[in-house]
């Protein structure tokens, strides 16, 4: 009998009562009285942790709690305390079981890993691993997320999520913020000359001619790894977060002056044999930290995105350029285009509804 089976069969009796799998472990669902000191005071829909395993013989024991605690509900003599002695487990442990549960129900893919890489597993490293996974440890590690931003919107997610699977009742949207990409602040850009100039600068030949590319071709920094320049100088991306691409230089005389078909470039070495676009993400920024760039990674794609208005590139074209929908080009660059571009694209997603 699998986990399919049996919720049929409960179901089919009208118990209200489901078995879940989450992390490897059992647990049951069903509309329970709030806990012992819970804010809530009628009955909702709340996890016991069974502490089972996923096995045969966990299902089996399983399906029985589940009758048994219907039975126990039905005569109104249901106690939390017959269930809340249960194994106490650290946040890293926690943190495991997410993780498992995580790619049991995802493809375990490139795009998949980086993403639990950058919006889950950035936040737990925040938590006090070693400690028990308390209430207070959930809100205490959010909060010192600096507020209305980015971290703090992944962090509300991740926080929130995490506690749902350690069965621990706490409010967390709260402290969500204010954060969208319409409220982030206008990047004041260097001019193409100074891009160039500061590229030049690095003593490094081959960090010289990464960076130069970033410059001409707006790609995102992991992307730099991924450059076939066969076409030159129209460059193919072969990998990155968003899959293959063409790209072209918007300023022509770049890539025949560069000659990226001829030159060198770092390695990417293991994290871009994995995919793994953070890692390679946080080796560029070392490296602009190492030669003192004056601008942070993404500087040469803001450029690219401000050049595309600036060449009259349409927004559509722009968006397939840098490898992003045109939804997505609006949101990250609205702030390179004015009233009467911003009603140009408005029509144009329009007419794709």
């Amino acid at each position: 009998m699998n986990l399919t089976q049996i919720n049929a069969e409960l179901k089919a009796l009208s118990l209200g009562i489901t078995v879940e799998m989450r992390g490897g472990k059992l647990s049951l669902r069903a509309k329970l009285p709030p806990k012992f000191k819970s804010k809530k005071s009628v009955p909702y829909q709340q996890r016991i942790s069974l502490g089972l395993p996923a096995n045969p013989a966990g299902l089996i024991r399983a399906r029985g709690e589940a009758i048994k605690l219907a039975g126990l509900l039905a005569c109104n003599e249901f106690d939390w305390s017959l269930y809340i002695d249960e194994e106490v487990l650290t946040c890293e442990e926690w943190c495991a079981r997410f993780k498992q549960d995580y790619f049991h129900r995802r493809a375990d893919t490139a795009q998949v890993r980086n993403t639990y890489r950058s919006d889950y597993h950035q936040i737990f490293k925040k938590l006090p691993l070693h400690k028990p996974i308390t209430e207070k440890i959930l809100v205490d590690t959010l909060l010192s997320i600096k507020p209305d931003t980015r971290q703090r919107k992944r962090g509300t997610v991740a926080l929130t999520q995490l506690a749902e699977l350690a069965g621990i009742e706490v409010e967390l949207g709260r402290y969500k913020g204010n954060y969208s990409h319409a409220s982030r602040q206008r990047r004041k850009l260097p001019s193409d000359e100074t891009l160039i100039k500061v590229a030049q600068s690095i003593p490094s030949g081959r960090w010289k001619n990464f960076v130069l590319v970033l410059i001409t071709y707006g790609l995102r920094p992991h992307e730099g790894f991924y450059c076939d320049f066969s076409d030159s100088p129209i460059l193919y991306v072969t990998n990155g977060k968003t899959g293959p691409r063409h790209v072209a230089p918007l300023r022509s005389e770049w890539g025949e002056e560069f000659d990226f078909e001829h030159a060198e470039f770092p390695p990417g070495g293991v994290a871009m044999k994995n995919k793994n676009w953070e890692a390679l993400g946080a080796r560029v920024s070392t490296q602009f930290r190492r030669y003192s760039i004056p601008f942070p990674t993404y500087v040469p794609r803001h450029a690219y995105a401000k050049r595309c208005k600036d060449f009259d590139v349409s927004p559509i074209d722009a968006a397939k350029l840098m490898g992003h929908s045109l939804q997505n080009h609006f949101k990250y660059y609205h702030h390179y285009y004015d009233k009467e571009n911003v009603m140009q694209l408005a029509k144009q997603l329009g007419s794709k509804s």
